[in-house]
């Protein structure tokens, strides 16, 4: 009994984190190909379409994971420090698989 339980409630939050996740993904994708779309003449329209669409794509998915998958109450700002770090790694890889220059 304990452990259908404990799988239901690991289940729907994995389900919820899935469908975040995607959400994120598509989020960051739409504003991305905005920001290229706008930036069109702009000489580092790449870099700061990837900033642009990261920032909005880790915004939502810190919101949404903290509101809805964990209903987290802590602290916003220490919360949001860590989640931030922990993201910034994969910022950087994407970034330099898709061979997009950060800095001038």
């Amino acid at each position: 009994m304990i452990t259908s339980v404990l799988q239901t409630i690991l289940d729907q939050k994995f389900s919820k984190f899935a469908v975040i996740g995607v959400s994120n993904t598509l989020i960051s994708y739409l504003v991305f190909i905005a920001a290229v779309t706008v930036l069109a003449d702009f000489a580092w329209r790449g870099a700061v379409s990837q900033l642009l669409g990261y920032g909005v794509g880790t915004f939502w998915s810190y919101y949404w994971n903290r509101k809805w998958s964990f209903q987290s109450k802590g602290r916003i700002g220490a919360e949001m420090g860590r989640f931030i770090a922990t993201g910034q790694p994969l910022l950087l890889k994407h970034s330099l698989s898709l061979r997009i220059p950060l800095l001038s």
